[in-house]
């Protein structure tokens, strides 16, 4: 499973959205949430908001999913969404 294995270290951003992504990707499917993902240099100091449109920031303050508010990453609602992971998810149900 690819969300299992520690990625390095790149940036502060960037590593704090891939614990975002394995979190959010593990509550979403019922995978198990790997213990990198908790390491405090996975978790931002100050907000960084997707876009950087001063107008979106209200819209993604309220939209954006708990892995990625818990590590004040503001994305939209939608920011993973693949048609092809909501296929995925529906035959599994069947």
């Amino acid at each position: 499973m690819a969300i299992v294995e520690k990625p390095p270290l790149v940036s502060r951003v960037h590593d704090a959205y891939l614990a975002a992504v394995a979190e959010h990707l593990g509550l979403s499917y019922g995978l198990t949430i790997p213990l990198w993902t908790e390491e405090p240099n996975r978790f931002l100091e100050t907000p960084f908001f997707a876009g950087g449109a001063e107008v979106l920031k209200a819209l993604l303050l309220v939209e954006s999913p708990l892995a990625f508010r818990r590590r004040q990453i503001f994305v939209s609602r939608d920011a993973l969404h693949r048609p092809r992971m909501e296929a995925l998810a529906q035959s599994r149900i069947f």
